[in-house]
């Protein structure tokens, strides 16, 4: 199959999914990305998993950003 057919099927499978799992489909293809980076060009695993871990941080920063004003605690 070519790409953009991929490409277009992705994206049609992803037309009615939440944003939530919206998110869960990104963070996936980023660590596909990160994966297939590490294989392909032989970098540590080490690096690699930290990559991933900075992505994930900075993804949960963004979920919980307003965490403490939606969720106030006494």
């Amino acid at each position: 199959m070519q790409k953009q057919n991929i490409k277009e099927l992705v994206v049609k499978e992803a037309d009615d999914l939440s944003p939530d799992i919206l998110n869960e489909v990104l963070d996936f293809i980023h660590f596909l990305k990160l994966k297939h980076a590490f294989e392909n060009k032989g970098e540590s695993l080490e690096i690699a998993l930290k990559e991933l871990y900075t992505a994930s941080m900075s993804h949960l920063d963004e979920e919980f950003a307003d965490y403490k004003t939606d969720y106030p605690h006494e």
